[in-house]
């Protein structure tokens, strides 16, 4: 029996090129869901992407200001209070309602609709504004973003999706909710011919979006560190972000002296992307917040082991193929950095354990327990 699922998407941005882990996330599931016809609530700016990823799926355009207003904050609530008005009696004729994200946004437009036939996801919940990379002000409000649609998830939602089992635990859903742990995947194209073998690897790549929780900046001073230390070796980044941003990281490379072995490559395509990771002697990042991390499992998935901060998401996930330093120690970073780069029995040891860990990550896997989460409130 076929359901028809609804997909709200007020909160997409068109910075996805960015690589936002959630939209990944989201198409690679969605891709697999063989007895639902999506129909996807976006506003328009959404439509040529939504074609690209899930060309069966049908669209609804959200009415959206794009173009009038910059301000992201605004531009979000503007769609809100648009999808909460216009959408309320199209998602009631639906089986099932999924929202995109947990934000506000998201949530409100299918608790108003139909709460009893809402399932929701959630990959990870931030940190207190003060906590978190970022200024305060767009931290803050985010932060209450999260907080209300948080709120509406507790008490209206009964079927949760989570990637990990800290987000189920900080969630404190009620006792007649069902939380069902999806985890994640890494590739979806063949990579056999990628991964390098371990003579012919070389230099530190780290792949995400740019962005201030991603902490790009204090991987570049763990960078210089290394590369004083490593004569020779290369750091590639890969990805994009806000230009400010952006520019502000190519500014500390010029700082700290390390131009002629930092690399910004931009977008790049998934088999280049492959071929750098699997190329690649190290992963490493400096993130500070992440729901699993899919740019790592990806590294594993060639055999490449991780260098990152030690924190409690990546322990639960990635428990093996790994070293970590102490959250926000750059010099203990660059020291782990440092020695998957010199010593080779390490190396081959961590390389081993990433690529059995990694082959067991699987999109099949995750798209059947979001399926079944959706199916669980279904009509």
């Amino acid at each position: 029996m076929r359901r028809k699922v609804g997909i709200i998407v007020a909160t997409f941005d068109d910075d996805y090129e960015g690589m936002a882990g959630g939209y990944v996330h989201f198409f690679e599931a969605a891709k697999r869901w063989r007895d639902f016809d999506l129909i996807v609530y976006a506003p328009e700016l959404a439509r040529k992407r939504i074609a690209l990823e899930l060309p069966q799926a049908g669209f609804v355009a959200i009415p959206s200001c794009d173009g009038l207003v910059k301000n992201r904050a605004l531009l979000f609530l503007y769609r809100m209070l648009a999808a909460s008005i216009t959408l309320p009696r199209r998602l009631r004729k639906l089986d099932a309602i999924y929202p995109l994200t947990h934000f506000v946004a998201d949530i409100l437009p299918a608790v108003l609709a139909a709460p009893r036939r809402t399932a929701a996801q959630v990959h990870h919940l931030q940190d207190a504004p003060w906590r978190r990379p970022g200024t305060m002000f767009h931290n803050t409000l985010a932060y209450l973003n999260e907080a209300f649609g948080v709120a509406l998830i507790r008490h209206w939602v009964k079927s949760v999706v989570v990637v990990n089992r800290l987000v189920e635990v900080e969630l404190r859903m009620p006792r007649d909710a069902r939380v069902f742990l999806s985890g994640n995947g890494s590739w979806t194209i063949p990579i056999e011919h990628a991964a390098k073998p371990a003579s012919e690897r070389a230099g530190v790549v780290f792949v995400g979006r740019f962005h201030p929780t991603k902490a790009i900046d204090e991987l570049i001073e763990a960078w210089a560190i290394v590369a004083a230390r490593v004569p020779g070796v290369s750091l590639t980044l890969v990805g994009t972000g806000d230009a400010a941003y952006v520019a502000q990281l190519k500014a500390g490379v010029e700082r700290l002296n390390v131009e002629t072995s930092v690399i910004f490559t931009g977008l790049v395509t998934n088999e280049r992307k492959a071929e750098i990771l699997g190329g690649a002697r190290v992963f490493a990042t400096a993130t500070k917040e992440e729901g699993f991390g899919i740019a790592a499992a990806e590294a594993m998935a060639l055999g490449t082991p991780c260098a990152t901060y030690a924190l409690p998401v990546f322990e639960e996930v990635f428990p093996q193929g790994r070293l970590s330093a102490p959250v926000g120690d750059v010099t203990k970073l660059a020291d782990v950095i440092v020695r998957l780069l010199v010593d080779d029995p390490l190396f081959l040891r961590l390389a081993n354990e990433a690529a059995a860990l990694g082959a067991s990550l699987s999109w099949d896997s995750v798209s059947r327990v979001e399926e079944q989460a959706i199916l669980a409130v279904a009509r």
